[in-house]
């Protein structure tokens, strides 16, 4: 069994370990990577949610031949999941047993704060109300400088985005949502009408990185998904 996770905006491949150490050893738990970060940092970054689409699709078609999985985004991630589940289904791929995306808006929601134009002081002062910065990256400018440049292009390529109005998926969606990171109820209600199939939404306490905040409980989530 398999869990594929498209990171948030400035995220990588580590950003997940805290959830993929607490998860048993059958669920192949595998955070992928964009451009221009971590094992891929000589890459150039990309600025288009297309191009982080094209890009992701093509690492989740050598993992997903012979086993069922689910596909796991949170923020940009579930955003990146949900256009990368659209072209595994135009592509006639074996589909994932579920889409799971915390702490998203559905991609037909524009997003309305916009920062990646704004000065250093200020873009970081947005970056951090949202939460979820580690401490030694506050704690370090030399760290702050290297990551400003990935998190400008992971914000500008959601700023961008236009969302093509297409048929929905005909997989099933669970959503979650942080009872305190502004996301408006009436909105993210609106997945219900991006897939075919069953569609969950659920309030979890927290602001928009509540997954830490609920370690254990999204632990024995992803176990229960695919016992």
């Amino acid at each position: 069994m398999k869990v594929i996770v498209f990171p948030f905006a400035g995220g990588g491949k580590y950003s997940f370990a805290y959830l993929k150490e607490m998860l048993p050893e059958f669920i192949k738990f595998t955070v992928l990577e964009y451009p221009g970060r971590g094992m891929r940092i000589d890459d150039p970054l990309l600025y288009t949610l297309e191009e982080i689409v094209k890009d992701a699709f093509e690492q989740v078609k050598k993992r997903i031949r012979n086993e069922d999985y689910v596909i796991y985004g949170h923020s940009m991630g579930g955003l990146v999941g949900f256009l990368v589940c659209r072209e595994i289904e135009a592509a006639g791929f074996r589909k994932p047993l579920k889409l799971v995306v915390t702490g998203c808006n559905p991609p037909t929601v524009r997003r309305q704060r916009r920062i990646a134009h704004l000065p250093a002081a200020q873009f970081w002062e947005e970056v951090m109300a949202l939460g979820g910065i580690p401490q030694e990256l506050k704690d370090e400018l030399m760290l702050m400088e290297f990551f400003e440049p990935v998190l400008r292009a992971d914000f500008k390529s959601i700023e961008e985005f236009r969302y093509e109005n297409k048929a929905p998926i005909s997989i099933p969606i669970d959503v979650f949502y942080g009872s305190d990171e502004g996301i408006n109820e009436k909105e993210v209600n609106e997945w219900k009408h991006l897939s075919y199939d069953e569609v969950c939404v659920e309030e979890v306490a927290g602001d928009h990185f509540f997954i830490y905040r609920h370690q254990t409980y999204f632990s024995r989530y992803f176990v229960g998904l695919l016992m």
